[in-house]
């Protein structure tokens, strides 16, 4: 595999790859990459990326304090525009902006895709009637295990939503625009019968950075038996 995609790669001006990892390679012509986007949209891989100020302008919604994006052509870039910015920048295209309405629409969509009657479906279903809808949907994500299975679902919708965005406007897809992160390979420790103990888990525990800590996530139920025994 990798000759035959070196091979093809020799032929820069004709097709482009786009190497995914532990998955066959993808070959577009030079003038198709926005192909890769349905290909993302189609199966997406849990490293499968869409890039951050993209993402942002599409997810973002539209009010008069964040204002509106554009995206410039010539520098492959996104700009935010407010109301007194006055017109927008020459050549440049407003990029498909979301409303509090699309965005729990995406996620109801999402949570009616699951098991039927599953805890889960129940519980972001539930999330979505209150007060603070996206919130509480993100929260109920996390309690379930579910925040992987909504990223490949959101990623799939937005990727759709970039192609015909750019289909529509005759904008050049741009490989960068999703991508496909290499796993990073972090070594992991060996754990002995000494380390099981409490006292050594707290020492490993005081080796992390609080950033580090930060990314830690703790199931609910444990966090509530650990208040109880205070």
């Amino acid at each position: 595999m990798t000759k035959f995609s070196s091979f093809v790669e020799s032929f820069d001006k004709d097709f482009i790859v786009h190497r995914v990892p532990g998955s066959d390679v993808l070959v577009a012509p030079a003038d198709r990459a926005d192909l890769f986007a349905a290909a993302v949209a189609t199966s997406p891989t849990n490293y499968s990326r869409m890039r951050q100020d993209l993402f942002k302008a599409l997810t973002t919604i539209h009010s008069a304090e964040h204002g509106r994006a554009v995206y410039l052509p010539a520098d492959d870039g996104v700009k935010w525009l407010q109301a007194d910015d006055g017109e927008a920048p020459q050549d440049s295209v407003f990029l498909p902006s979301t409303s509090l309405g699309e965005e729990v629409g995406l996620r109801r969509d999402f949570a009616e895709s699951l098991e039927d009657q599953s805890a889960g479906k129940i519980a972001l279903v539930e999330a979505l009637k209150k007060d603070s809808p996206l919130r509480s949907f993100t929260l109920a994500l996390q309690e379930f295990g579910l925040v992987r299975q909504w990223h490949l679902y959101r990623l799939r919708f937005l990727a759709t939503k970039l192609r015909e965005w750019s289909v529509a406007n005759a904008v050049q897809w741009q490989p960068s625009w999703v991508t496909t992160n290499e796993p990073r390979n972090l070594p992991r420790p060996t754990l002995t019968a000494s380390m099981a103990s409490q006292s050594d888990f707290s020492g490993l525990v005081g080796q992390l950075s609080d950033d580090e800590l930060k990314r830690i996530m703790v199931p609910l139920d444990i966090v509530l038996r650990l208040i109880a025994q205070r």
